[in-house]
């Protein structure tokens, strides 16, 4: 009897849930605009804290708001994988010391708990060193874990140009 009620119990739950008509799109965008103005205010601070900790040069901090199998994707360079690989990338930049770091959100588009946010970097250099100042754009994947926005994929691009190489000498005949 027990069993019987349990199969009826789930037999009009799954008619139930067959009945419900499919998102419209505009329905969709309604839904996806709402959620990414709620989302808004804690990714922004998510990348105001990225900015913030990789100025101060705190790479635990800035390993931290990324997910455990994260994936960073820097301009001119190796992808890296993980929290341990994160962590060395920082690492190793902040040797030399860690400039200013400013993130610029442009476009934020949530789908649950997906999100995925487009913006600009501007990035001054520590003072006295040979690393230029640079700026460009980035494009940031977030997953929503345990009520937290953190990072999965990152990838970023300069905007200067790479360096030319000079043309071959000519040949003499």
């Amino acid at each position: 009897m027990r069993t019987n009620r349990f199969v009826t119990t789930l037999l009009a739950a799954a008619a139930i849930a067959g009945c419900q008509k499919a998102e419209t799109p505009e329905q969709a965008a309604t839904r996806m605009t709402a959620e990414a103005d709620a989302a808004r205010p804690m990714i922004e601070a998510v990348l105001a804290s990225y900015g913030r900790n990789y100025s101060a040069s705190h790479t635990d901090s800035i390993v931290a708001i990324h997910a455990a199998d994260a994936y960073v994707m820097p301009s001119n360079g190796t992808a890296l994988h993980g929290t341990e690989a994160i962590r060395q990338m920082f690492t190793t930049q902040f040797q030399a010391g860690a400039g200013t770091l400013a993130l610029h959100s442009e476009h934020l588009s949530v789908n649950g708990p997906m999100a995925i946010d487009r913006g600009r970097y501007d990035f001054t250099p520590p003072a006295g060193t040979p690393i230029p100042a640079d700026s460009g754009k980035y494009l940031t994947h977030f997953e929503l874990t345990d009520g937290r926005w953190l990072i999965a994929e990152v990838i970023w691009n300069s905007d200067l140009p790479l360096p030319s190489i000079p043309a071959p000498p000519a040949r003499r005949r």
